[in-house]
C-alpha cells in the first residue's frame, strides 16, 4: 500500500508551512489547521510544551490512521492518551482506529468493546455530538442489527449526539475516515 504525503500550504500566499506553525513566515496570514474534531488546533498548544507534543503525535496519528495503518495509528492515540489523557479527541480517533476499516458489523467483540470504551472516555471528557454519533453508529451496525440488547441503544446515542450539536460535516468527515457508507438510519 503506497502512502501519500501531503505538503501543507498557506491558505493566502501558498508558501510550505508545517503544523505547528501559527502565522505564515512569508505572509504573515495565521495558519489553523483543522481536521474533524480540530485535532491539529493550535487553540491546545498555546504556550505548553507537552500540548505541542501531543498535537504532533495527533497529526502523526491521523496521518496512520488515513493510511489504514490502524495499529500504529492506535499506539501513537495511545501515547497521547498517557502524556494528556484529558484529550478527549484522541480517545475518539482511537475508537475510530479500533475499528480497523471495518463496519462494526464485522469488527470482532474485542474491536468494539475497546472502541465504546475509548467514546466513553471520550464523551466524559468532552461531550461532543460526533462522539456519541460515532458511539450510535457502532450500536447500531453492531449491536442492534445483531439483536443485541444495550443501553443506550442507538436512537437515544442519536438523540445526545444531535443535542450535542451534531454537524453534518463532522458526519460526512467521520464516514470519509471510516471508509465506510453512513447508513441511512442515522
Amino acid at each position: 500500500m503506497a502512502i501519500e504525503s501531503v505538503g501543507l500550504r498557506c491558505p493566502n500566499c501558498g508558501a510550505p508551512i508545517s503544523v505547528d506553525m501559527k502565522v505564515c513566515e512569508y505572509c504573515n496570514s495565521p495558519v489553523v489547521v483543522r481536521t474533524v474534531n480540530d485535532i491539529f488546533s493550535a487553540a491546545n498548544g498555546v504556550g505548553n510544551e507537552t500540548n505541542s507534543v501531543s498535537s504532533r503525535e495527533m497529526a502523526l496519528a491521523a496521518g496512520f490512521l488515513k493510511a489504514k495503518s490502524y495499529d500504529r495509528a492506535i499506539a501513537v492515540f495511545e501515547s497521547v492518551i498517557q502524556k494528556d489523557f484529558g484529550n478527549a479527541d484522541a480517545y475518539f480517533y482511537a475508537a475510530v482506529a479500533a475499528l480497523k476499516g471495518k463496519r462494526p458489523f464485522l469488527a470482532s467483540p474485542n474491536a468494539i468493546k475497546k472502541a465504546e470504551e475509548y467514546l466513553q472516555t471520550a464523551i466524559a471528557i468532552e461531550p461532543k455530538g460526533i462522539y456519541y454519533y460515532l458511539w450510535s453508529y457502532i450500536r447500531l451496525d453492531h449491536h442492534f442489527k445483531k439483536f443485541y440488547k444495550a443501553s443506550p441503544d442507538y436512537r437515544e446515542l442519536h438523540s445526545m449526539a444531535v443535542n450535542a450539536g451534531l454537524s453534518q460535516a463532522d458526519v460526512k468527515e467521520l464516514f470519509s475516515t471510516l471508509d465506510v457508507e453512513k447508513p441511512s438510519e442515522i
